[in-house]
């Protein structure tokens, strides 16, 4: 989906899909494949010494608990969603304070909004379960990545 490797080849691919299968399992496959980039893209950043506590999440994905709690178990990492949910404008309006002089740091306009979160907290039991699934779904990528790639017409 977004990943640099396979971006404009790949189609959508479910991996295991059979008929006792239900739409309920393909969203939540959805969903769980989501979490599994952010996780590849969470790993990335932390091999290049950029590392977090928590993700804070808001908008209309962020609507979503069963989300949330995937995205907080896959990532072993607490995730706290904004009460208000279009911080998109609030962060627009954080910028603007910043840039116009009325705050000399984001720290200090976000420490002004006193803003409110809800915690997610990671289960230690799931998190084991979903490295167990990453780690098959890294080897299906990469076999997906290498197909792909076989497939790109020359000059890509």
């Amino acid at each position: 989906e977004r990943l640099t490797s396979i971006r404009g080849r790949a189609g959508a691919l479910i991996w295991g899909l059979t008929l006792k299968h239900t739409k309920a399992h393909i969203l939540r496959a959805l969903i769980e494949s989501t979490a599994f980039l952010l996780k590849i893209f969470s790993l990335a950043l932390e091999e290049n010494g950029l590392e977090y506590k928590e993700l804070r999440v808001g908008g209309g994905g962020a609507k979503s608990r069963l989300w949330l709690e995937i995205i907080a178990n896959v990532l072993g990492k607490t995730v706290k969603r904004a009460e208000h949910i279009e911080m998109g404008l609030i962060g627009d309006a954080m910028i603007a304070y910043v840039a116009l002089g009325y705050y000399k740091s984001y720290e200090e306009v976000f420490r002004s909004f006193k803003l409110t979160f809800e915690e997610i907290k990671p289960s230690t039991e799931l998190i084991r379960r979903y490295e167990e699934i990453f780690d098959r779904f890294n080897k299906v990528l990469g076999v997906v990545e290498r197909i792909y790639s076989k497939l790109e017409p020359s000059g890509g």
